[in-house]
């Protein structure tokens, strides 16, 4: 199994770790992208200075949720992206960090990121998937995850 670099946290104040996580195999219907960019939002902010409450899994935290990059592999299932475009390896695209149900009302009412069942964070880089957040060299998207091609157009 390969490997790829993450910056792990630990604490606030405390440095971000470089760390070697391993690449997971691809699920089906899951989509490994390679990061491209990756924002510091101001949550990240909150949890690096300790501002928020937040308890950490003893082996840190891979965090970051506003990133782009492109498709490294994908799921033998995966073919299109949510909007039904055609998806391969190398495209560009835009993809979410947060897994809603996309049945409970919230997801219904077009409000995922009010969903009670969605998977929550933060998740140690000793768990698969291994990629949970941007601040990596990759992430890895689930089934239930959006996906959405970036024309090469756009800058």
């Amino acid at each position: 199994m390969s490997s790829g670099k993450a910056a792990v946290f630990f604490g606030p104040g405390k440095p971000f770790e470089i760390r070697d996580v391993p690449v997971p195999d691809v699920e089906p219907d899951a989509v490994l992208i390679r990061v491209s960019l990756a924002n510091v939002c101001g949550s990240d902010l909150h949890f690096w200075r300790g501002d928020a409450p937040l308890r950490l899994p003893e082996d840190g935290w891979i965090y970051g949720h506003e990133m782009t990059g492109r498709v490294a592999r994908l799921g033998a299932r995966v073919k299109t992206d949510s909007l039904g475009r055609p998806l391969k390896e190398g495209d560009r695209v835009a993809y979410t960090y947060f897994y809603p149900c996309g049945r409970c009302y919230a997801c219904l009412a077009n409000e995922p990121a009010a969903c009670p069942a969605k998977i929550e964070r933060p998740l140690g880089p000793s768990q698969f998937p291994h990629f949970h957040g941007a601040f990596a060299e990759y992430y890895y998207l689930r089934g239930r995850g959006a996906i959405f091609v970036v024309p090469d157009s756009l800058p």
